[in-house]
């Protein structure tokens, strides 16, 4: 089925979800799936995506990656991806974190993500 115009596809990789959400709660674990759900029949609405800080106040660097809020608009909770493209010379958005976002200074218990330290530049 065709994504309706302003949507983007969304690919997950299963072993980096399920680590993810290893790490959520319950109740961010049951919004991580049904996030999952609607973005792989849906796909994510690019009006939703921010560009990540190249230089984060927290020390994260994610240059070339975008980021949404989950829920929206400003939700405690983001996913962050990196543009790939496919074999078959379609852009999608590739999912690399869900989590947590940045947590208020003296909070402990993670930070956004525990991102897997990737290159959103480089490719799949």
């Amino acid at each position: 089925m065709p994504l309706k115009r302003g949507f983007a596809p969304v690919a997950f990789d299963d072993l980096a979800w399920q680590d993810d959400l290893s790490k959520a709660t319950g109740s961010a674990r049951r919004i991580g799936e049904e996030t999952r759900s609607r973005l792989e029949r849906e796909g994510q609405a690019v009006n939703a995506l921010f560009a990540c800080d190249e230089d984060a106040r927290d020390g994260t660097s994610l240059p070339g990656c975008v980021k949404v809020y989950v829920p929206p608009p400003g939700g405690p909770l983001g996913l962050v991806y990196r543009l790939a493209k496919g074999r078959d010379g379609r852009l999608y958005l590739d999912h690399l974190a869900f989590g947590v976002r940045h947590l208020p200074p003296g909070v402990r218990g993670g930070r956004f993500i525990a991102l897997r330290t990737i290159a959103c530049t480089s490719g799949p």
